[in-house]
């Protein structure tokens, strides 16, 4: 298995040299460039990445009540609901209070994304969804809704979208927003790393280790159910995380509590 992970990889850095050597020799054909500038890759050396794909419930335990204790409100909120829901980043800061969060019906809109580009629609109609709010997700919301009321009576011109989550000056959170607290978090408190992706990655395992259908899950987090067997193939063949219930009683989420050292 390893040995065939490894030819594939080898085979994309061959097959990417191949494009970019043909770009070259056109170049150099029509006098754009004087001579090669790189040679054929050496492999000889090449090994097989390490990739780590989901949290384990102990370590999104401890990161979520880190978050929750000693961080902002907006740092545990958002963690908390990219791993209860397994949304994108993107879809997560496109969310927006009046077309997306329905509390009445229990229910979170997501049809849209945003990058650095502003908000856009979803690459693909399986992105489109609506995920049911479970009573952790409602209670996270409402708490911050409470918190983010009181900062838009300053800051409303920062946030005249209304965009769920904002930063303490009341702007809608970043491109790499998640990306730096996460990076902080892991370093200040010696945690081993990882991305905001990882998250999705480990709602999905959750999901699929308690034998949730496959078309469910992929519904959940807008996927397909081809792309679910083959990302998370693994989850398959064991059961990676062990958990009697799904995601309300996996772990605690109780009421934000933010330290005092990060209020001065």
């Amino acid at each position: 298995m390893k040995a065939a992970i490894l030819d594939g990889k080898k085979g994309t850095i061959m097959s990417i040299f191949r494009r970019m050597n043909a770009i070259f020799t056109f170049a150099i054909k029509n006098e754009i460039l004087d001579r090669k500038k790189f040679s054929s890759p050496n492999l000889s050396r090449a090994t097989e990445s390490i990739k780590r794909n989901a949290l384990s419930i102990d370590e999104i335990t401890k990161v979520l009540e880190i978050a929750r204790t000693k961080y902002k409100i907006t740092h545990y909120a958002c963690l908390s609901l990219l791993f209860l829901t397994g949304m994108r980043v993107g879809e997560l800061r496109a969310l927006q209070w009046e077309t997306d969060i329905d509390f009445e019906n229990n229910v979170i809109h997501i049809n849209k994304t945003k990058d650095r580009y502003g908000s856009r629609t979803p690459k693909t109609k399986n992105s489109y969804r609506k995920f049911p709010m479970n009573a952790n997700i409602k209670s996270i919301l409402l708490d911050y809704k409470k918190w983010y009321d009181d900062v838009m009576e300053t800051y409303k011109f920062r946030n005249p979208d209304g965009y769920v989550f904002i930063t303490y000056a009341g702007d809608p959170i970043g491109e790499r927003y998640l990306k730096r607290i996460i990076d902080l978090i892991c370093e200040r408190e010696k945690i081993t790393h990882f991305t905001p992706h990882y998250l999705r990655h480990t709602f999905v395992t959750i999901q699929l280790s308690n034998k949730i259908p496959v078309s469910t899950v992929a519904a959940l987090v807008g996927d397909t159910p081809e792309t679910i067997y083959k990302v998370y193939a693994h989850s398959f063949e064991k059961d990676e995380v062990h958990a009697s219930n799904l995601m309300d009683k996996i772990i605690n989420l109780s009421s934000f509590k933010e330290s005092e050292e990060i209020k001065k």
